[in-house]
């Protein structure tokens, strides 16, 4: 007894505190602090019941004890007490989880061996709080991680029904959460067929370092793939757009819109989708929905390989057919059609008489931007009257014959400038002044003139609409317009 404490002092004292010290030994091994040597005696640490342990106040990181309720050694691993050598057999034995990091929504697969006892897995988002898995009692368990997170603990608990319950450590997974599906897809639900560049977008899935659209079978995504926002071009229009937000750990949930196929927006479009669709009445929408109403107009399926779109027809009578008005807006719509985007540049004058039958056909191609005060003139709008040397982009057509329009508010005084108030469409077989014409078509009254009648001779409004074979149409020198000029049928203005 002397011995120990004698040890003991040597122990504690200042010039010993770095050695190891050895019961019942003179060679402590170096590695340790206390080393205790008898071959009858033990290591007797304190014994506790569950609850005296429950009352150890701020129990130190490796703590150990001796729990007396489950017979077994427990050591507090600085959050709970983990069990070991317990006299009773329960044991959880050596876990394996399949991976530490995981998505949300992946299966995660845990493991023991070594168990013994009634087992059952158990969660914790916190590493204290514990409750059962459902239906995990076996050695070997698979569960799928929740999407979102949080992150999991899971440990393994045995229970020997005789003596006492055994617990593994805890193992951390900590979950990548799954991406938000995208918000709601903005741009049309309705679309025209053939509608080109429509635009379709969503707003930033945080955390999203890619997004995947798909879209309808019959439409092309012409760019913006990997991004926020799309341009799509149309053939029929129908069918669903998808989008997903992306990163590491794969694809969302996607966002849809339903697309269907509203109007088409051009007698061209209707050509393309139908190569066999024939000439006849349809209903288009150039500006696409929720635009300006749906509009039928007649398309040309056949001349020069079809899809026209008339912007412009009357049916001239022996009355006055083109009112006269302030707006003066008759030709307006083929001046905004030809510029418009679905539009190209192409124009056609047709004539078509009251059976039926087509007596004038005539194609060309616009070179310049059109306006309603400017279309094929080189003037000002007060020079717009002669046809021939104030025109300079007119259009040549495919008959030989160049085809002139003078503007909407164009307003020329005296005799001569009635050719040139308001819209004026004017076909001639050369240019020239108030001459060689073959087509003439304007309001029988004059809008820029308080809608007094034009100043020639023999007129009246059934000269609203003219025609002559061989351009035959004259004023000059005072000339008198005739009545075989006048064309008692239909005016067609197309573009394309």
């Amino acid at each position: 007894m002397y011995k120990i404490f004698l040890l003991a002092f040597i122990a504690l004292s200042p010039f010993s505190l770095a050695q190891s010290v050895g019961i019942n030994t003179n060679t402590p091994n170096p590695s340790s602090i206390l080393e205790l040597k008898d071959t009858t005696r033990g290591l007797l640490i304190s014994r506790l019941t569950s609850a005296q342990r429950q009352a150890i106040q701020n129990p130190a990181q490796g703590l150990l004890i001796y729990n007396t309720d489950i017979r077994c050694f427990e050591v507090f691993g600085g959050t709970f007490w983990n069990s070991f050598g317990c006299e009773c057999g329960a044991q959880p034995g050596i876990l394996t989880l399949s991976k530490d990091t995981a998505c949300g929504s992946s299966q995660l697969n845990m493991g023991t061996t070594g168990q013994n006892g009634l087992l059952q897995w158990q969660v914790s988002t916190d590493n204290y709080s514990w409750s059962d898995i459902p239906n995990a009692n076996a050695a070997s368990h698979s569960l799928t991680l929740p999407p979102q997170g949080p992150n999991q603990y899971y440990r393994l608990r045995a229970i020997d029904t005789s003596c006492g319950t055994a617990y593994s450590t805890s193992h951390l997974v900590v979950v990548l959460p799954l991406l938000n599906a995208p918000g709601p897809i903005t741009g049309p639900s309705i679309v025209n067929q053939n509608q080109q560049g429509v635009a379709y977008s969503i707003a930033a899935v945080p955390g999203a370092n890619s997004y995947t659209w798909t879209v309808p079978n019959s439409a092309t995504l012409v760019s913006g793939q990997g991004s926020t926002s799309i341009s799509v071009n149309f053939t029929t229009g129908s069918g669903a757009i998808t989008v997903t937000a992306n990163d590491t750990c794969g694809a969302s949930a996607p966002q849809t819109l339903t697309v269907s196929a509203g109007n088409p927006i051009s007698c061209l479009a209707i050509k393309q989708a139908n190569p066999n669709a024939s000439s006849g009445s349809y209903t288009i929408d150039p500006d696409g929905p929720g635009g300006n109403p749906a509009v039928s107009v007649h398309c040309d399926m056949t001349t020069l390989n079809g899809g026209w779109t008339e912007a412009v027809t009357f049916v001239n009578t022996a009355n006055i057919d083109l009112a006269c008005s302030a707006n003066n807006n008759w030709f307006d719509r083929a001046v905004d059609w030809t510029m418009a985007n679905w539009s190209g540049a192409e124009i056609m004058v047709q004539l078509i008489d009251n059976n039926g039958s087509i007596i004038y056909s005539g194609a060309g191609t616009r070179t310049n931007s059109w306006t309603y005060n400017n279309l094929t003139s080189s003037g000002s709008s007060s020079s717009q009257y002669d046809h021939g040397s104030q025109h300079g982009n007119a259009i040549t057509l495919n008959t030989g014959h160049r085809f002139t329009i003078s503007g909407k508010n164009t307003d020329n005084g005296g005799w001569g400038g009635s050719w040139g108030n308001g819209y004026v469409l004017n076909v001639q077989t050369s240019p020239a002044y108030a001459m060689n014409m073959v087509v003439v078509a304007f309001q029988y009254n004059q809008p820029n003139a308080n809608c007094g009648t034009r100043s020639f001779n023999s007129y009246d409004p059934g000269h609203e609409l003219m025609y002559s074979s061989n351009g035959s149409i004259s004023t000059n020198g005072n000339a008198a317009l005739t009545a075989a000029n006048k064309f008692f049928g239909r005016l067609r203005f197309y573009v394309r």
